[in-house]
């Protein structure tokens, strides 16, 4: 890896956490861009498919005045949703008219399910097994904030994806929230289980605090569009290409006024050879 990027200009990084990775490779601050990839966020900020959220409530027995804490994504075991399932724990206990939505499918999903068993929330926690693309939209809109534990993200490409859909965020501490999880803003992030069933059960009884943070999690969400994508790579290359030119350029006019130099310095011995001559 070192001896790959040793000859590159510049490298994109996707997040402050990729980068400081990059940065033990021997990359200075310079050499790196911290470019968010981009996604459509079209489909995820269209008006909501209410007969299909209906469905949805229906068919995983979610009454409709529970509200829906929402985790999507690949069900594999260093995602860590096993903490949100003990969180949840946590909630009921409390007597929170919650319900975790799993949305996925992958390795970790049988060993969850004898856990969701074991704890006796068979009731308010729901697998949903591998959803279809054209209902992901629609499951991002059933839910009420979206929850995730992990920490093995480089990016997080569902956090942009709930934040676009107008879901407030619950996390685990991590360095790939930086400029995504604003706290206080459009969610909160978490170090332990308390603290993850303490923020959930504050922010869930604060309406108002609700309301705007699902205004500022769809605004934060355009940073990451595709469009805004494109326009900083374009950037960065337009910044190479002129750095490139520059120093090529300085280079000549460094190379010809040694030329000019030596010529000078040529000229002078001839004088002086022919003075002693």
């Amino acid at each position: 890896m070192k001896m790959r990027l040793s000859c590159v200009d510049a490298v994109i990084a996707p997040t402050k956490k990729v980068e400081r990775t990059l940065r033990e490779y021997g990359l200075t601050e310079s050499e790196i861009a911290v470019i968010p990839s981009g996604i459509c966020l079209d489909k995820f900020q269209q008006p909501c498919e209410e007969e299909k959220i209906k469905q949805f409530r229906i068919k995983y027995d979610i009454p409709q005045e529970a509200r829906v804490l929402l985790s999507l994504g690949r069900l594999g075991f260093e995602k860590r949703v096993d903490e949100l399932i003990y969180g949840m724990c946590h909630l009921v206990k409390h007597g929170e008219n919650v319900r975790l939505l799993i949305v996925g499918d992958g390795p970790a999903r049988a060993s969850l399910e004898e856990l969701t068993e074991k704890l006796r929330l068979g009731t308010y926690v729901k697998f949903t097994g591998m959803a279809a693309p054209e209902d992901i939209a629609n499951y991002y809109q059933l839910g009420d904030l979206f929850v995730c534990a992990s920490t093995s993200e480089t990016q997080g490409l569902t956090y942009i994806e709930a934040m676009a859909s107008g879901l407030p965020l619950v996390c685990r501490k991590d360095a790939c929230l930086y400029g995504v999880l604003e706290e206080g803003g459009n969610g909160y992030s978490y170090e332990n289980l308390n603290e993850f069933s303490e923020i959930v059960s504050r922010i869930l009884k604060e309406p108002l605090w609700m309301e705007k943070a699902v205004e500022h999690s769809r605004n934060n969400a355009r940073k990451f569009g595709t469009e805004q994508f494109g326009n900083m790579v374009l950037n960065l290359y337009q910044k190479e290409v002129w750095r490139g030119e520059y120093e090529r350029n300085e280079s000549i006019a460094l190379c010809e006024k040694r030329e000019d130099c030596v010529e000078k310095w040529s000229r002078t011995c001839n004088v002086h050879a022919k003075k002693c001559s």
